[in-house]
Parts: C-alpha cells; structure tokens; sequence
C-alpha cells in the first residue's frame, strides 16, 4: 500500500476508535483500478466467549467456508454497530 492509503486506513482506524466504527470510504484501489473500502469495526469489550465463537470464519474457498448456521459476517456486526 503507498502512503496515500495507508494515511486513509490511518484516518479510518482513528474514526474506528472514537465511534466504534468506521469506513475507509472508495479512496483505495487494487492495480486493476478496482476501488473498494476498509470496514473497521473496534470490538473492545475484551474476551466474550459467545461473541468471538458466534464470528464466521474468513474463509472464502468453497471446502473451507463456515457452514455453521447462525455465524455473524463482519457484515452482519457492521449493520448491527450503532455509531456514537
């Protein structure tokens, strides 16, 4: 990552830690010109069992994806998390 975007992560995990929550926006690009943004979600209730178990797994290959019901997707938590 070059310097503009990491000072755009930066700026996003500031945010992340005053509100909870906070997006990078689509000021980053992967080489085919393709934006995109960072969603950063502070979880700092320290270890909660049921809260860390409930997570889905990062996994996106087919074999290796979570196939537990009920999981949570960053997503999922990202809707839930109010911003203060």
């Amino acid at each position: 990552m070059n310097r503009l975007g990491l000072e755009v992560l930066r700026k996003a995990i500031t945010r992340a830690l005053e509100a909870g929550r906070a997006s990078s926006g689509s000021d980053l690009f992967v080489t085919d010109g393709e934006g995109y943004a960072v969603k950063i979600i502070c979880e700092d209730s320290g270890w909660q069992e049921e809260f860390w178990n409930s997570l889905s797994l990062p996994y996106t290959d087919e074999p290796a994806k979570d196939a537990r019901p009920n999981c949570d997707t960053p997503w999922d938590i990202w809707l839930r998390r109010e911003i203060t």
